[in-house]
């Protein structure tokens, strides 16, 4: 498997990760920041992926991607409340 194919779902997965521990140093009352805090990581992250691959970033494929790292986090909170639920 190519490290090309692998860096996309890992900038998604690291985008929730990094939001957390966002949250960690950002005060509650800025909550509202916390999903626009995650699309800026997606570019982030894509630009920082340049210097591992050599290709060139791409800023609307990173808030792409950092919009889907927000939709994995949402997912991921959905099915942990479901579980609760009788």
């Amino acid at each position: 498997m190519d490290w090309l194919t692998l860096l996309t779902p890992l900038i998604v997965a690291l985008v929730p990760i990094l939001v957390i521990l966002f949250k960690q140093v950002i005060p509650a009352r800025y909550a509202v920041f916390y999903p626009l805090i995650a699309t800026a990581l997606g570019p982030v992250l894509d630009y920082l992926s340049t210097y591992l691959t050599g290709l060139p970033a791409s800023p609307g494929i990173g808030v792409l991607m950092g919009m889907a790292g927000v939709a994995l986090r949402e997912l991921v909170d959905q099915i942990r409340k479901a579980k609760y639920l009788p």
